[in-house]
């Protein structure tokens, strides 16, 4: 489950983040992969993945707290190609691993004449 909250912070930091929490049941495997998933995320700096400020246990549940980026996740994208049954288009594939490599979009290899 994933809600939408803003925050104020006394040093000036303010803005909307995202916090992220897993619903009723929680099993210890669930809560062992979001741990994981927000420590691999601290070690990542990269302006296509959003940034996680913070992961907080809370009435034994994990949630972490992290920025906010507007639009669709590219977990729904994928979801809803796979809902009509339809992949991603290759050049649409290639445009999201670009821009999360953060390499300029490959140029197609032409022979010499």
């Amino acid at each position: 489950m994933v809600l939408l909250a803003e925050r104020h912070l006394p040093h000036g930091l303010a803005g909307l983040v995202t916090i992220k929490r897993l619903r009723n049941p929680v099993t210890f495997e669930h809560c062992q992969r979001l741990i994981e998933e927000v420590q691999l995320a601290f070690r990542l700096h990269h302006p296509a993945i959003a940034q996680v400020h913070h992961l907080k246990i809370h009435a034994d549940r994990p949630h972490v707290i992290a920025e906010y980026v507007d639009g669709p996740t590219l977990d729904t994208i994928i979801s809803l190609a796979t809902m009509r049954e339809k992949p991603l288009c290759a050049p649409f594939a290639l445009y999201i691993a670009a821009e999360v490599a953060d390499e300029p979009a490959p140029i197609p290899w032409t022979p010499e004449m």
